[in-house]
């Protein structure tokens, strides 16, 4: 008996991914796969829905940026593009965060082999990622570095989990202290266009990652005669860390008890840190 119009279709690669490609990514992801080994084994050998999927890079054609669907949708203020013809400053926040709105879930967010570690931030793929801290006190200091420093580890793309891993567990971050932070995606920073070129010009090199992890801090000494005059004082009570604190510390415990060793720890991870300070006069100009 000669097969029907359907079995043909569900048996003859070329034509069943025709059929999957429209899918919205969740479902190829998940559901899709949920169906029969068939229908697995396609999905994750098929070119164009790998590339559809964000593991396998876009490459050698011109098309427009764009986030990881699946992942803006967990990890909603990391992926948060600014408007650029918004004057209101939008503060980064937490709160969006899948891991943090259904705790619950964090067990299978964390496993080694959960997908959206493997997935690429974007496509076309980016390959690095910039971090830069402006700290502002008695001096004012630029710091600088790029992720990774070895360009090899990313040829194929930048992956979330280096993205993820290196906001919470990369002690030269320090994104969840900071008293300002942000994710510029694409070079879009309003507000920020007189830094970046001043950045620019004490480094002597154009910022030109698609990803911009920045964290502003500023401090204050005390003399020690303030200090003697308050000794008799009764102790200030002691901070309570603010969420990203909180969070930062549950995914390092985490990661302890799962036994994983994260990514910024290896060598070359980073590139050489480098550090730049600077006055600002009246105008605005560096002196």
């Amino acid at each position: 008996m000669a097969a029907s119009p359907q079995q043909q279709v569900w048996s003859t690669p070329e034509l069943l991914e025709s059929v999957l490609l429209p899918l919205d990514p969740r479902t190829l992801l998940v559901s899709a796969q949920r169906v029969c080994r068939t229908w697995t084994s396609l999905i994750r050998e098929s070119s164009a829905i790998q590339k559809a999927l964000f593991f396998t890079p876009v490459e050698g054609v011109s098309t427009e940026k764009a986030h990881n669907p699946l992942l803006a949708a967990a990890f909603p203020s990391l992926f948060h593009t600014i408007n650029t013809d918004s004057e209101d400053e939008e503060e980064f926040s937490f709160e969006g965060l899948d891991i943090v709105q259904h705790p619950e879930k964090r067990a299978v967010y964390f496993r080694p082999e959960a997908s959206w570690r493997n997935m690429l931030v974007q496509q076309p793929p980016t390959h690095k990622l910039a971090v830069w801290k402006s700290s502002f006190s008695w001096w004012n200091t630029y710091i600088y570095f790029e992720i990774p420093g070895d360009s090899s580890k990313t040829q194929n793309g930048l992956r979330m989990e280096t993205f993820f891993e290196a906001l919470f567990l990369d002690d030269e971050v320090m994104f969840d202290i900071a008293n300002r932070k942000e994710i510029i995606w694409w070079g879009r920073a309003p507000g920020l266009e007189k830094q970046i070129r001043r950045l620019e010009k004490l480094g002597g090199f154009k910022l030109d990652a698609d990803i911009v992890v920045f964290t502003s801090s500023s401090g204050q000494c005390y003399e020690d005669e303030d200090e003697d005059e308050n000794e008799n004082a009764e102790p200030k009570p002691a901070r309570k860390p603010n969420l990203g604190e909180q969070l930062t510390a549950q995914i390092r415990e985490t990661y302890r008890e799962l036994g994983l060793t994260p990514k910024c720890t290896e060598e070359g991870w980073r590139s050489a840190i480098r550090e730049f300070d600077f006055e600002v006069g009246q105008d605005g100009e560096i002196s």
